[in-house]
């Protein structure tokens, strides 16, 4: 059942729309952190560093996967925030067309060039060949990845944020399962780990998928004429999902030149990272459930040009993040011992603690400025602008590869454990200093959401469209 965002409390909508998403993530979390629990105390810390190298590729190459159905949907919830019941339709059977032929295509390029990826990355000899087996697979199942997204982001964007969360508890439980089945039983080592992820992910897109049919009346094309090709249409969903894609990847690009860095400090260093990495994602989990409700919440209320409402919601989320960044940093640094001893073996190998709460110490002071990254990002792709946020997600990569190419080589594993708080400091002001730009030419007319006041189809760049001042 759709759920409409454009009433209501903003800060009480924010709240009860990102639980479940933060319940969810967490469940996302947890089970890679299955994967790796279970891959580096099985099979050892070279395997534990084979799959965090693959970490930053698989960042690199899937966060374009994953920015495509979320482009896609930001669509979608705007014609719903528009009470467009046709445009909602159409935006729903263009989704799968322009899904299903750009992953096809973009997957095969990717896995052409795995190998030479990881060579570019210094990847150390002794985990070169566990890292390609395990990219290999998880980047040949990404059609199956990108199902179960389209069609979660889908009921997110229509205002459900409850059974895309049951969906993935379920895919979690069965992803854990898996993992020990096909790891400890049958000693698949990383390759029955991405298997059990490639599984899950298929399993839980043909759930997403029933439950739509069943539960989302408004998605369901009602003939031929919502299959129709319409490429000004389609256009529009490219022009907000193509950039969204490129961001992630350049954001991921990044990540990989960052890797690149650690890895010349030796496989025990990675190993130190990937599980200080890991953590870090569980303290991060309410930063993007924010973000990821405010670009649904957003794409509903500047479909039906309210502005002013849009402003209230980010001013909510951005206090909710930051109170959460401080708490999170120093749980994270005074626990960080206790945590870490979750993945690795610290009395065989003490010095891979030593390394992994440096890093630790080093990046939780910045979590305040990913807040801010996530929060600003989403709230302008809500509002259909995609070009700043790619422009964020290429300052990142900039950022990184000065921290990768002098800070790591002027002070060593110190320098490079500096590169994350460096780049979301100067990315998150960037998108701020936007997005009060953004927001005051909205609230006084200047500038209108993509098809706001128009057919669909017929959108136009939210950097040239006009409108009458807001309601």
């Amino acid at each position: 059942m759709a759920k409409d965002l454009t009433r209501g409390n903003p800060l009480k909508i924010i709240l009860l729309f990102s639980i479940p998403l933060a319940i969810g993530n967490a469940c996302n979390q947890l089970y890679t952190m299955v994967d790796l629990m279970i891959v580096g105390r099985w099979c050892g810390p070279d395997k534990l560093a084979a799959v965090g190298n693959a970490g930053s590729v698989i960042f690199m190459l899937l966060g374009f996967f994953w920015g495509l159905p979320a482009g896609f949907t930001i669509i979608t919830g705007q014609r719903f925030g528009a009470k467009d019941a046709p445009g909602v339709r159409r935006s729903f059977c263009a989704s799968i067309v322009l899904c299903s032929a750009l992953v096809a295509a973009v997957t095969l390029v990717f896995l052409a060039f795995l190998r030479p990826i990881l060579v570019a990355m210094k990847t150390p000899d002794n985990i070169l060949e566990d890292s390609l087996k395990y990219l290999r697979i998880i980047v040949a199942g990404t059609p199956s990845m990108t199902f179960y997204l389209l069609m979660s982001f889908l009921m997110r964007s229509l205002g459900d944020s409850k059974r895309p969360l049951y969906v993935i508890v379920f895919s979690s439980f069965l992803n854990a399962a898996l993992d020990l089945l096909l790891v400890c039983k049958f000693n698949l080592d990383v390759a029955g780990a991405a298997y059990a992820t490639v599984f899950s992910q298929f399993i839980s897109g043909v759930i997403c998928l029933g439950i739509i049919l069943k539960r989302f009346p408004e998605l369901l094309p009602a003939g031929r004429s919502d299959w129709r090709i319409d490429w000004r249409f389609y256009w529009e969903h490219l022009r907000v999902a193509v950039p969204m894609a490129l961001q992630f990847s350049v954001t991921g690009l990044g990540c990989v030149i960052l890797q690149s860095a650690f890895n010349q400090f030796g496989s025990g260093t990675v190993a130190a990272t990937t599980a200080a990495g890991r953590l870090e994602g569980l303290i991060c989990i309410p930063f993007f459930a924010i973000g990821t409700t405010l670009a649904a919440y957003t794409a509903q209320n500047s479909g039906a040009n309210n502005y002013r409402r849009i402003l209230v919601g980010v001013r909510s989320g951005w206090l909710i993040t930051a109170v959460i960044s401080v708490v999170g940093a120093i749980l994270m640094m005074v626990f960080s011992a206790q945590l870490l001893q979750m993945f690795l073996d610290i009395e065989a190998s003490p010095e891979i603690l030593k390394a992994g709460r440096q890093y630790i110490f080093t990046v939780a002071p910045a979590y305040i400025s990913l807040g801010m990254i996530l929060i600003f990002r989403n709230t302008l792709q809500g509002m259909g602008c995609s070009l700043v946020p790619l422009l964020g997600g290429a300052m990142e990569t900039v950022s990184r590869i000065f921290t990768a190419l002098f800070l790591a080589k002027w002070f060593g594993y110190t320098g490079a454990c500096f590169a994350s708080g460096i780049t979301w400091t100067i990315t998150g002001v960037m998108l701020l200093v936007y997005y009060v730009y953004e927001i005051r030419a909205r609230l006084k007319g200047k500038r209108t959401d993509v098809g706001a006041k128009h057919p669909v189809g017929l959108g136009r760049s939210c950097k040239c469209a006009k409108s009458s001042r807001p309601t």
